[in-house]
């Protein structure tokens, strides 16, 4: 079913006029690493338990969601109580 709305999408985009062989590089490598992060998962999905597992993701997630509130803000200037986007 992905693949199919994949494939709607990059007929869109080609008819839209979008240069996809300069990003074909990149798509390729895209998916030679999904293929690749699947396998893995797939071979250390029984390995961990799911209490650990649910545990490491929402630290993970957690830590992730917190490192992208710290760089926006501090790209706004908004760390360390300073509002400097309007002066620099």
């Amino acid at each position: 079913m992905m693949f199919f709305v994949h494939l709607c999408k990059l007929t869109a985009f080609l008819a839209l006029g979008v240069a996809v062989a300069d990003y074909l590089p990149l798509i390729l490598s895209m998916i030679a690493m999904a293929f690749c992060a699947n396998w893995v998962g797939s071979k250390g999905l029984d390995r961990i338990p799911e209490k650990m597992f649910r545990l490491v993701f929402k630290v993970l997630l957690t830590a992730l969601a917190l490192r992208l509130a710290w760089k926006g803000l501090s790209d706004l200037g908004y760390i360390w109580g300073l509002h400097l986007a309007g002066y620099i």
